[in-house]
């Protein structure tokens, strides 16, 4: 018989609130942690990786050094060779995929945190201690990770450059100082020296290993998020991604574009990578973030929320603070992951349904272009009416008279949407907020997705033309799909 051993548990309180309940079957204490180092035919990598945990984290961790099933004895030998008093050796026979192995691992854990390292990871001083810090002050947090080199979804961050490990090690012990203001909440996380709450498995569960290289990590964060767990990006700590961006093989390639079509397949259309770019994000640099508390928002057509997220980190850094989100959105695909970002989420007709909206709000963000709706400019006066004074208005207008309408005409397929946008200037609706008194509006130009050949031409051909115009302005705007606008009142 065996006998499971509960002394150290205790009841949880009926009167906690059901995310608390969760944290009371792990550890409450601050060292708490498990480190798993996954590594696979790569020793000196491996060496590397290990090398600076054991040197730059204080001790007090569990240590889980994963041989991934390399098919000699180099990593395993050398793992066991490690001198740390708390660690654990595992080896798998053979690399299936390296979720599989983890999900066997992470099965086994009890600590309150977990942190997964792959072996192409360097880490640096106060790592460790920075992201517990952050996760420390919510409980609502479900994951950390810091910015790192060689990684995407704008979580890149290099220090200005090093020449080797000695040089990365000493700008990053000045660049890690824990530092709130440099938080951001993310739709989506691409895991690196990634620290969990471990009760999030116990909610959503393990990795799902129906991804077997590409868009599982984004799959696990949507389901972490949409539990009600908040995904954070310490951008006040730093490790190094040793990773080789050289082009992938066709293989993985391959595997990547369909790893892509299987999660639209499970999240019902919504794309991981389209729905949640960070869009609009130099729309906000125009506004001026005050010390006053308690702003509020309006977000509407806004995909899976970025734009929501985005406003929010700007106030976490500017010390003010977003006590109210509503979202309408046009869309119910995006309903539930506009729920984990909003405090109110209405889906339908969102020009019909605005007319109801009576709230006044400090910003208000549109995200379809403006001129795609039934009708732009009774859109523009409603918005109007519900910004509050010195509040500020972010919106989009499409392009009518971009290229792409006559490479259509002559027979050139080049994609593009299927709005139909009215032909209605982005300087019509600049004059239109003069009228309504504004008294700043900053416009933002983005191009069209066209290959350089073709907008080579495109160049040659207005060179050529005989007009008596500035052809560098003509040649601008009919290569721009969208002004975006930031206007203040």
């Amino acid at each position: 018989m065996e006998i499971i051993n509960y002394e150290n548990l205790s009841r949880p309180e009926s009167k906690y609130h059901y995310k608390k309940i969760r944290s009371c079957f792990y550890s409450q204490k601050n060292d708490g942690v498990t480190i798993i180092v996954l590594a696979y035919a790569r020793l000196e990598k491996a060496r590397a990786c290990v090398e600076n945990i054991l040197k730059y984290t204080v001790p007090g961790y569990k240590l889980i050094l994963l041989d991934n099933g390399t098919s000699d004895n180099s990593i395993s030998d050398y793992f066991e060779s490690v001198k740390y008093a708390e660690k654990k050796v595992v080896r798998f026979s053979k690399n299936i995929t390296g979720v599989y192995a983890l999900n066997k691992v992470f099965k086994c854990l009890d600590s309150e945190y977990v942190v997964m390292i792959s072996d192409d990871i360097i880490v640096t001083p106060n790592w460790l201690d920075n992201l517990l810090i952050c996760a420390e002050s919510d409980e609502s947090i479900g994951m950390v990770v810091p910015s790192s080199t060689n990684v995407s979804n704008l979580q890149l961050e290099t220090l200005g450059g090093f020449e080797n490990i000695e040089e990365m090690q000493e700008k990053a012990a000045k660049f890690n100082i824990s530092d709130p203001r440099k938080w951001e909440e993310k739709i989506r996380l691409i895991p690196t020296a990634t620290l969990y709450r471990r009760e999030i498995f116990e909610t959503v569960g393990m990795y799902d290993v129906g991804f077997m290289h590409d868009f599982g990590d984004d799959d696990f964060t949507f389901r972490v998020r949409r539990a009600g767990y908040k995904l954070m990006l310490c951008r006040d700590t730093f490790v190094h991604h040793d990773h080789d961006q050289t082009a992938l093989p066709q293989e993985r390639i391959d595997i990547m574009t369909q790893s892509k079509e299987f999660f639209r397949d499970k999240y019902k259309g919504i794309d991981a990578w389209d729905d949640t770019s960070n869009y609009i994000s130099f729309a906000y640099s125009s506004i001026n973030f005050s010390e006053s508390k308690g702003k509020t928002l309006l977000a509407i057509d806004v995909k899976c929320g970025v734009p929501i997220l985005e406003m929010k980190n700007k106030c976490r850094a500017n010390e003010t603070g977003l006590s109210f989100c509503k979202a309408y959105s046009s869309d119910s695909k995006y309903f539930i992951d506009l729920q984990s970002v909003s405090d109110e989420v209405v889906c339908g007709n969102v020009e019909s349904m605005l007319n109801d909206e009576e709230k006044e709000y400090d910003y208000v963000i549109l995200g379809n272009p403006i001129n795609t709706y039934s009708n732009p400019m009774k859109l523009l006066r409603k918005l109007n009416s519900l910004l509050k004074n010195d509040g500020y208005i972010i919106f989009a207008v499409r392009n009518t008279n971009n290229v792409i309408s006559l490479l259509n005409m002559l027979g050139v397929e080049v994609s593009s949407d299927d709005s139909q946008p009215k032909a209605i200037s982005y300087k019509d609706f600049l004059n239109s907020l003069s009228v309504l008194k504004y008294t700043n509006a900053d416009v933002s130009t983005i191009p069209l997705s066209i290959n350089q050949e073709l907008n080579d031409q495109i160049k040659n051909l207005i060179i050529s033309m005989d007009v008596n115009m500035d052809k560098e302005s003509i040649y601008q705007n009919i290569l721009t799909q969208d002004y975006w606008i930031t206007a203040h009142r």
